[in-house]
């Protein structure tokens, strides 16, 4: 399997998908799908997190428009993980 620095890329992508997924619980019953995440380089280099379509009326809900996302993304001996943490102020 292919272990360079692209497929670490796209793991870690694709973990930070599947915890928003699970994050956002609720969502899974109405709808929400993978392409419903984004996942972004902010202007600092760390990891961010969108929400479109669906996902965005959900994590809407859900927080009374005051949502925020934390994102956080590692990789090591060959696995990728991703810790996604959904809050309101």
């Amino acid at each position: 399997p292919d272990t360079g620095p692209n497929a670490r890329f796209y793991a870690m992508r694709f973990a930070a998908k599947e915890a928003a997924w699970k994050a956002l619980s609720p969502g899974r019953d109405q709808g929400v799908g993978w392409r419903d995440f984004e996942v972004i380089s902010n202007p600092d280099g760390s990891p961010g997190l969108l929400f479109h379509g669906r996902a965005a009326g959900v994590f809407e809900t859900m927080t009374n428009g005051k949502g925020k996302t934390s994102l956080s993304l590692s990789d090591d001996g060959g696995f990728a993980l991703a810790f996604v943490v959904l809050s309101a102020s």
